[in-house]
């Protein structure tokens, strides 16, 4: 849970919220999906489709990302992670007013191009 105190109040976030904000932003990207978590049981039993492959760390005002995630074949790494880095900075920025210190991408695999998913199809 996050507090952010003003002079009219507090305002309470949880961690949920912000780690479902990461997981829509996240989704909107096409040459990539999110995956379980590497080491995560939680991954594979009853976790929101939003939610896998999203760690998040609220530590005092700044939050702490980590993506797991399976990007298409021929997707460029390192563009592909700055967009996500960006995106997900400014988006939970502006929606939360909290800091992101860190947004950490883990490729965890590669989808195989379409053509070669119709070849083994069809074998």
């Amino acid at each position: 849970m996050f507090r952010i105190k003003n002079e009219l109040g507090t305002i309470k976030i949880s961690s949920e919220v912000v780690t479902s904000i990461v997981g829509r932003c996240v989704n909107d990207f096409e040459e990539l999906k999110l995956s379980n978590r590497s080491g995560s049981i939680a991954g594979l039993f009853g976790q929101k489709k939003l939610s896998r492959g999203v760690k998040v760390v609220i530590n005092e005002d700044k939050v702490e990302i980590d993506l797991y995630i399976t990007i298409n074949y021929g997707s460029p790494f390192a563009s592909l992670a700055n967009r996500i880095q960006k995106t997900v900075t400014d988006d939970l920025e502006e929606m939360t007013g909290l800091i992101v210190s860190e947004v950490n991408i883990h490729i965890e695999d590669i989808d195989p191009p379409v053509d070669s998913q119709n070849k083994a199809e069809d074998n």
